[in-house]
């Protein structure tokens, strides 16, 4: 799970959908995200918990492998 500001510009639909390319984790993208290198982010449409009023934040459960 990531938790992150979800915006249009972060590629979140209004639907609570997003596409993700596969996402390999190297050393830069995982001082962003906090996965340890030698992961990947799999392919794929995902839902996402849309932030609110409250909580500005939502988060996406994403499907991790090893590369």
């Amino acid at each position: 799970m990531l938790v992150i500001p979800l915006r249009r510009q972060n590629g979140i639909l209004s639907d609570g959908y997003s596409f993700v390319e596969p996402i390999d984790i190297d050393n830069e993208v995982s001082n962003l995200i906090g996965l340890p290198e030698g992961k990947r982010i799999v392919s794929g449409i995902y839902t996402a918990q849309i932030p609110d009023d409250d909580f500005i934040y939502g988060y996406h459960i994403f499907n991790i492998e090893n590369l």
